[in-house]
């Protein structure tokens, strides 16, 4: 039986994590609790602004980079792509060259 998958992109993930700050943000007037939400939102708006102004043009070097290997690979062979999953937060913030040919 197929799964429900949600795709996403970058800049939809950043829009959406900055609206949802704002509704937290409203909120945290009257429950310090919200504060985590806030920040967990806020964490995950700046790491999508980062990875669409980090991102060359195939998209590929933000992700992670067992990922990215594995996309080089699967793009040379025609072979099935692998699920995309965006880098950690510190790596795109440090970004060391991790693609090997």
């Amino acid at each position: 039986m197929p799964g429900i998958y949600l795709r996403t992109d970058i800049l939809e993930e950043a829009c959406r994590n900055a609206e949802f700050v704002d509704d937290r943000i409203n909120r945290a007037q009257n429950d310090p609790y919200e504060w985590k939400w806030v920040i967990l939102g806020l964490h995950g708006a700046l790491q999508s602004v980062m990875a669409a102004a980090l991102r060359d043009s195939a998209g590929i070097n933000v992700l992670r980079p067992r990922i990215r290997r594995r996309l080089l690979k699967a793009l040379q062979e025609n072979g099935a792509r692998p699920d995309e999953r965006l880098d950690d937060f510190l790596r795109l913030c440090y970004p060391v060259p991790c693609i090997r040919f």
